[in-house]
């Protein structure tokens, strides 16, 4: 496996997995709209609304799976923490997203990616438990 298919390989599993954990939120979402409001919900749900959360979910997902591509101070990118030999050699790191563990990539993704869906999906999962 070689840079370019490896880096492909990455983008498309961070970002369809970030696509993933979004559209749970947009599911989530619709769900807690039609708990709380469900005469509005039946005569008010669009298309459009549907296709905005749709659109979102991917759109965050892209926005995940970008800094990988930064080229500046602060951010990991492939050509900084990855080359053709470390992908070769699996024993090193192999085909896997590049770390900078002190970079504002790695901050961004693992609150864009992971901390804040989990609130979000935790308090929508939870009012929707608790509704009275």
């Amino acid at each position: 496996m070689g840079m370019t298919s490896c880096k492909m390989f990455i983008t498309s599993d961070i970002t369809f997995c970030s696509a993933s954990i979004y559209s749970l939120i947009g599911i989530s979402l619709d769900r807690h709209y039609a708990v709380y409001n469900p005469l509005q919900y039946a005569i008010k749900r669009k298309l459009r609304t549907v296709t905005i959360l749709i659109l979102s979910a991917w759109v965050m997902a892209l926005i995940i799976s970008t800094p990988m591509y930064v080229d500046a101070p602060g951010f990991q990118s492939f050509p900084y923490i990855m080359t053709n030999e470390s992908i070769r050699n699996t024993s090193i790191s192999g085909c896997m997203p590049p770390i900078d563990h002190g970079s504002r990539g790695l901050f961004l993704f693992k609150h864009l990616a992971f901390l804040i869906p989990f609130f979000i999906l935790g308090g929508l999962q939870s009012s929707i438990m608790y509704q009275r």
